[in-house]
């Protein structure tokens, strides 16, 4: 990586994290460009050197974090029957990283668009598993987005380990079912 294209790393990095920081203390409209600037300790020329607006960065850190889940996920394509577990692991690892910006998006007209890309990577990951009815993959991939969004939005009420064990098990019956 270039000295320049670690310097944008960087103050991208700074933005988002400040971002998840400040979602922890107010609501996503509740959030300005003067906040970010301030909690990342950046100028405001250096945030619109990046950005358009404060809807232009919201997007742009939902899809550096998607990237981020892509490449972690990346090592379980084509997916196994017997890495259920370990993949939903990791994706959940991610959603509960990602928990506040997600919840965030949620009350948004962004909400659709969310799920869907969500929704288009779990899809691919589990259309990857050989030779299986495309039905029973979309059942599947319908049935997690819900158990997604019930934890997301509900306070966690199982444990990650707990929600990928029965995300594996619900899948891993249907899929060997065909």
């Amino acid at each position: 990586m270039r000295k320049t294209d670690l310097r944008k790393y960087r103050t991208k990095l700074l933005f988002s994290q400040a971002l998840l920081q400040l979602l922890a203390e107010k609501p996503l409209n509740n959030i300005s460009v003067k906040d970010l600037i301030a909690r990342a300790e950046l100028n405001r020329s250096t945030f619109y050197l990046h950005y358009l607006d404060m809807p232009d960065f919201i997007e742009a850190t939902f899809t550096q974090a998607l990237e981020g889940l892509k490449t972690q996920l990346l090592k379980f394509y084509p997916l196994e029957s017997d890495a259920l577990y370990t993949y939903y692991h990791t994706y959940l690892v991610w959603f509960d990283e990602y928990r506040l910006l997600l919840q965030a998006l949620q009350s948004t007209s962004y909400a659709p668009l969310l799920w869907q890309k969500l929704d288009n990577i779990n899809s691919s990951y589990l259309d990857s598993l050989a030779a299986h009815n495309k039905m029973h993959i979309l059942y599947i991939s319908t049935a997690d987005r819900g158990l997604f969004a019930e934890w997301l939005l509900n306070s966690q009420a199982h444990s990650l380990e707990a929600l990928a064990q029965l995300l594996a098990q619900s899948a891993a019956k249907i899929i060997d079912r065909n």
